[in-house]
């Protein structure tokens, strides 16, 4: 993450269980990038169940490395590729609705967080809890006309 991530992605309230699971990856690469990935690793791999406290926790670690990068130069070079062209962007898209027409939801396999992830061959992991993440009963989308 660079200065300038930070501020897209910085917290404009409490971190959340529902944060902590979508940004998972990313605090990982935050903590490793600012030598803190000790203390990512006792917080991912913390027995038992996830707790206010835990949580609290996890807040202090975003909290610490959302300031460490507020001090760092906006030159960093950034992952991506910048060319990409919203023309590209689609044609991915495209391709992979074509790929994957039809996928299953799944949620928190412990309930912690509202997130829904989608995909067709095998349960998505939830990283924090170290399990596969749950199916959700499916819901018929509504027909054109509104009805089910």
């Amino acid at each position: 993450m660079t200065g300038t991530d930070t501020a897209d992605g910085a917290m404009s309230g409490p971190l959340s269980w529902d944060d902590v699971c979508e940004r998972f990856h990313d605090i990982r690469v935050g903590a490793h990038a600012h030598s803190l990935q000790g203390e990512w690793r006792t917080l991912a791999t913390e027995p038992g169940p996830p707790t206010a406290a835990l949580l609290s926790r996890w807040r202090d670690l975003v909290a610490e490395i959302e300031r460490l990068d507020a001090g760092r130069d906006d030159s960093t070079v950034r992952h991506g590729d910048d060319d990409e062209t919203a023309a590209d962007r689609e044609t991915d898209s495209a391709w992979l609705d074509e790929w994957e027409p039809v996928s299953e939801e799944f949620g928190c396999p412990g309930d912690l967080c509202r997130r829904v992830r989608t995909t067709l061959l095998l349960a998505p992991r939830c990283w924090l809890l170290d399990r596969d993440m749950k199916p959700l009963p499916h819901t018929p989308e509504p027909a054109p006309d509104g009805t089910r």
